[in-house]
């Protein structure tokens, strides 16, 4: 008989169907960068989110595009024949498309695309039917820049992406009231 854990004591938890099988539509039009020593333990929470914006430790971005495409999972070789691999983390990447062009942003992007660390996001779901957000609570460093393109028929944009690692996805929260607009 084995004595292998295969997680088998945890429950995979509650699984329900959408209503009338609806898939929710991506899409994000605005988030909140999320600096070192935010207070922030509920996003759906306005006092917490508002008193943190008020604070200067959550920065609203708007007019923007963000995403979170596939994860790349980080799994270890089993050095034993015949065993399966094991799961260590995923690398997660979030992108960031900003039109918004200005001296002032741009001072904000060079600051933000130097390695900058963010204790965490919280991402505006704009196509989603009820307001909602998904959290990223995470420590997450940008890289990117402006880019310029060589015509006038190209918009220029701050363009870049942020990376993390977490074994489980960022979670989906009711969008704090009042915060964010539609």
């Amino acid at each position: 008989m084995s004595s292998c854990n295969y997680n088998c004591d945890e429950d995979l938890g509650t699984y329900n169907e959408n209503d009338c099988q609806a898939e929710i539509p991506g899409g994000s039009n605005q988030a909140l960068f999320l600096e070192c020593g935010h207070t922030i333990t509920d996003p759906s929470s306005y006092s917490q989110v508002n008193a943190n914006i008020l604070s200067g430790h959550a920065k609203l971005i708007s007019g923007a595009s963000f995403d979170i495409p596939a994860a790349s999972p980080n799994k270890q070789a089993s050095k034993v024949p015949c065993r399966t691999d094991s799961l260590l983390n995923y690398t997660r990447t979030l992108n960031y498309y900003n039109p918004n062009i200005s001296q002032d942003n741009s001072t904000f992007h060079n600051t933000l695309f130097s390695g900058y660390k963010l204790a965490g996001v919280i991402i505006y779901e704009c196509g989603a039917e009820t307001p909602q957000v998904t959290w990223i609570n995470s420590a997450l460093i940008f890289t990117g820049n402006r880019v310029l393109p060589a015509t006038i028929d190209e918009p220029q944009y701050y363009g870049g992406t942020a990376e993390w690692k977490d074994i489980d996805d960022p979670l989906i929260y009711d969008a704090p009231p009042g915060i964010f607009t539609t």
